[in-house]
């Protein structure tokens, strides 16, 4: 069962907030930023989660839960950025200052300055997720999968637009991309930090950016993913590839060029098109559907 959090879930969600700041390491983002223990953090956490403020992770209406037989296994969080007018960022800066000790933010300062040679701008209007979290005896049953689908659909019923969805992860969190990628998601910015001493404070000196359109998270994360080869390929960084676009449409996308792309697509998704069927593309879109069929 999916459902929208609560204020009995309070616990859960903050155990879902540390561990998704973990990144699959034992450091926590907030404690060494602002040099705060954890018992200080999940003090803090509760504070913030009982505000409810909207709009960023740190809320508890933002959470959806999933539930195995009546016992919480999954959470995740998701709201649309800028939707209350102002940006996650300056909402949760708010809240940090009010809810942890103001000297310890104050001596921050530094190591706000290293997060910052990472930070990447969320994009207005689109859904954000956050905070994913699946209980070490749950996990395997794709709910984090669940949840994403389950938090769009209910936006979009509630009358919200937005034709991205996107995830923020630190660079060496692997198997959440991975399991992102399988959810229809690609990386599509990475930004490492110059200063090394972010590692004293993070698991990591790289952030990316990942997003998939809505729809079918399968054909557009293949439909993302052969943007990006194209792009590559055709040395067109703001090419925009659409199911119906054909090869007239784009600069480059020559007889010859036409041959290389289809060798670097069958090498990123370890696949082999039959001749047949390459000279049945008549769009994208057929061969996005090809490649569907070839690895499903």
């Amino acid at each position: 069962m999916i459902r929208r959090a609560n204020t009995t879930d309070i616990d859960f969600l903050i155990t879902a907030i540390i561990e998704a700041e973990k990144s699959g390491s034992e450091m926590i983002s907030y404690c060494g930023i602002f040099n705060i223990t954890e018992a200080e953090l999940i003090k803090a956490l509760r504070n913030m989660l009982d505000e409810n403020v909207e709009g960023q992770e740190l809320c508890i209406s933002s959470f959806m839960i999933a539930e195995e037989n009546g016992e919480k296994a999954a959470a995740l969080a998701a709201w649309v950025e800028g939707k209350t007018g102002r940006s996650a960022s300056a909402i949760k800066n708010d809240l940090l200052i009010y809810f942890l000790d103001r000297q310890k933010v104050l001596l921050a300062t530094e190591n706000i300055s290293l997060m910052n040679e990472i930070g990447i701008d969320r994009t207005p209007g689109t859904l954000q997720i956050e905070s994913v979290y699946t209980a070490p005896k749950f996990r395997g049953k794709g709910l984090s999968k669940q949840l994403i689908e389950a938090q769009i659909t209910d936006y979009q019923k509630s009358g919200d637009k937005f034709e991205k969805v996107q995830v923020f992860l630190l660079g060496n969190n692997i198997a959440a991309t991975k399991s992102y990628e399988k959810a229809g998601f690609t990386i599509v910015k990475t930004k490492q930090a110059a200063n090394k001493a972010i590692n004293k404070i993070l698991s990591s000196d790289t952030r990316v950016l990942m997003e998939r359109s809505c729809g079918n998270p399968s054909e557009n994360g293949i439909l993302s993913q052969l943007n990006s080869i194209f792009a590559k390929v055709l040395k067109q960084p703001t090419l925009s590839l659409t199911p119906t676009t054909v090869a007239t449409d784009v600069n480059g996308w020559t007889s010859l060029n036409h041959m290389i792309l289809i060798d670097s697509v069958e090498e990123h998704f370890k696949i082999k098109f039959k001749l047949n069927e390459i000279m049945k593309f008549k769009n994208v879109g057929e061969m996005v559907a090809t490649i569907e069929k070839k690895i499903s």
